[in-house]
């Protein structure tokens, strides 16, 4: 029997806009939970550079998008959606917080709007950017333990993560409260010293920076 997952995308645009890069989402992420019988919602909440420019990772090309462009697809990739906002970033919505701290809570919001919508199993963390090399599978969902993409230099990966129910509801509210205003270093360096952590050997932490030719691995 399938669960209920929450896929949560937050970040800046990047090459989300690329169509190779949706359609591994598509083929390596999307149909790989529809093959699995899981239910899934998605909630997404991505940041547009001012004046509805998006600024391609690594690269000077920029192009001006709208809400509509957007939004199609978002649904394109994932054919429903429960949530679906852009965001501005010279709209200055956490104007005290570190710059770490205001990605957290980035990527909190839309956890927030996805627990308030319904109960789910799991919370994924995803980026717009993630390139998805391998399929998503059942043992990505451990329930007492965060499993991440992998990232040897780290703790963890904040690239993709996947929190139960049952920690989003302790260790990352604690984590969150306590690292809102002043977190100095990369989340994946800081927050996910103080609970159990499995980096799965089977997703590796990659980002499509500019192009289709040019995909930025960790392992």
């Amino acid at each position: 029997m399938g669960v209920k997952l929450a896929v949560c995308m937050y970040g800046s645009i990047r090459t989300f806009t690329n169509p190779e890069l949706r359609l591994k989402y598509k083929e390596n992420f999307m149909s790989s939970i529809t093959k699995l019988n899981h239910t899934v919602d998605v909630f997404v909440s991505l940041v547009r550079n001012p004046n509805g420019q998006n600024n391609r990772a690594r690269t000077n090309v920029t192009c001006s998008l709208s809400y509509t462009e957007l939004e199609e697809m978002v649904y394109d990739v994932f054919g429903k959606c429960s949530h679906f906002q852009v965001i501005d970033d010279n709209k200055e919505l956490y104007p005290t917080a570190s710059h770490h701290s205001k990605q957290l809570r980035g990527i909190d919001s839309v956890f927030q709007i996805a627990n308030r919508h319904d109960k789910y199993n799991y919370f994924v963390r995803v980026r717009p950017d993630f390139y998805w090399h391998h399929p998503f599978d059942h043992t990505v969902l451990i329930p007492d333990t965060v499993v991440t993409a992998v990232k040897s230099d780290a703790p963890a990966s904040d690239m993709f993560f996947v929190i139960p129910n049952s920690l989003y509801h302790t260790w990352w509210q604690r984590e969150v409260e306590k690292n809102k205003e002043q977190l100095r270093c990369p989340i994946e360096y800081c927050i996910f010293n103080n609970v159990k952590v499995h980096q799965h050997k089977q997703i590796n932490s990659a980002l499509m920076r500019g192009n289709a030719g040019n995909i930025e691995t960790w392992k």
